[in-house]
């Protein structure tokens, strides 16, 4: 049922692409968005390394992870730096976050449907994607890469955390970054991906906080 209406609405978004682009030599464009979207409809699970960086009021913050994400919502992060979080443990398994923290002895279990930190995903991105709203296409180059980007409305989002937008490399069909915004445009924060692996088997005891606790 997941992937049917995913499908059923890349369809949809592929022929609004292809009205958009027909008769201004847009056929490249037309494959590479439409590839771009193909690959975020069959995502199943993916790892990688991420830094992350938060922009507050004063201060900017920034630290790097081990993502582990399956489809729907479940997720592992295992901090790698700064030192000061290293070996920090955060386990959402869709109905609990578990964050163990071994520098100070301290481990939690909450019992939450939804969490914040889901927006750095990428399964999240895909949710709002395909919730067919506010989606805008371009083409972004720099000195190194050239970009599909896709820009989303967050569903149930809010003033700090309206947008989301993907850098996804054109050649190769990975993403690469990850910006999210505020009501403004500004970007609050940003996720870049590094050693992306899509859709590989991930055990399910990554995700198992009783195995974890005890």
């Amino acid at each position: 049922m997941k992937i049917f209406s995913k499908m059923f609405i890349l369809i949809l978004m592929f022929i609004s692409i292809a009205s958009i682009f027909a008769g201004c030599g847009g056929n490249r464009e037309v494959r590479d968005f439409t590839k771009a979207q193909k690959m975020i409809a069959n995502l199943n699970s993916y790892t990688t390394v991420a830094e992350i960086v938060v922009k507050g009021n004063k201060l900017i913050e920034s630290y790097v992870v081990k993502q582990y994400f399956v489809y729907p919502n479940k997720y592992r992060l295992e901090v790698i730096s700064p030192d000061e979080r290293k070996g920090k443990i955060t386990i959402y398994d869709g109905e609990k976050l578990f964050i163990n923290h071994p520098l100070i002895k301290q481990a939690t279990i909450l019992n939450i449907k939804e969490v914040e930190d889901m927006g750095m995903f990428l399964g999240n991105f895909a949710k709002n994607l395909f919730s067919g709203e506010d989606v805008n296409l371009e083409i972004k180059k720099d000195e190194s890469f050239e970009y599909v980007v896709i820009k989303a409305c967050i569903v149930d989002g809010n003033r700090y955390r309206k947008n989301q937008t993907l850098y996804i490399d054109r050649k190769a069909n990975i993403p690469v970054k990850m910006e999210i915004t505020d009501e403004n445009d500004d970007v609050v924060v940003t996720v870049y991906y590094k050693d992306f692996e899509y859709n590989v088997d991930i055990e399910d005891t990554m995700f198992k906080i009783e195995d974890i606790k005890s």
